[in-house]
């Protein structure tokens, strides 16, 4: 219920803003300083599970979600980002949503995909290849948006999750509707 009150305080911070929070942003991604402005690189060995194209190159902001195909929690996470971009289809019209799982896809998973036809790609990490080379390890059950606007080469932007963490709300909310500015 929290979770969804959550998702629900996100669709209401998400009017436009104009001004930049530099302050809010600097102060929130300090914590973070080891991957902010982090290059991502998505290896061929990434798999699409649900038969959802993905185009890692384009041009154009990423929002990934990073779990574990063994962490119920981060499985759970799947269904409150599908409510997500079902609750705010214009905000996410140009933005390239995705979930990379780690390890082992299992039966859970394919009912989990059957049962509530995400629209989003499921990529199958099953090696942890993508997030060990991007030495993403502490970053599982998170959520990071990439710039790979203006050459930006998948720039990491922002982490957290805005399920996780109420802090991160009015900074997603910026970006993801700014996104034609940087």
């Amino acid at each position: 219920m929290i979770k969804r009150i959550l998702a629900i305080l996100f669709v209401i911070l998400t009017s436009c803003q104009d001004k930049f929070p530099i302050e809010e942003y600097d102060e929130y991604m300090s914590v973070y300083s080891e991957i902010k402005k982090q290059k991502i690189i998505f290896k061929s060995d990434l798999i699409t599970i649900n038969n959802k194209n993905v185009n890692f190159d384009d041009d154009n902001y990423k929002l990934i979600f990073i779990g574990s195909f063994n962490c119920l929690p981060c499985v759970l996470q799947m269904k409150q980002l599908q409510d997500l971009l079902n609750d705010n289809p214009k905000m996410f019209n140009n933005i390239t949503t995705m979930y990379i799982g780690a390890g082992e896809k299992d039966d859970y998973i394919d009912f989990q995909i059957k049962k509530n036809n995400f629209t989003f790609p499921i990529i199958g990490d099953k090696n942890h290849s993508f997030i060990n080379e991007n030495n993403l390890t502490n970053y599982v059950k998170s959520a990071i948006l990439l710039n790979n606007n203006n050459n930006n080469n998948n720039e990491v932007l922002l982490v957290g999750s805005p399920f996780e963490n109420e802090k991160v709300i009015p900074l997603y909310n910026y970006f993801l509707n700014n996104y034609e500015k940087h």
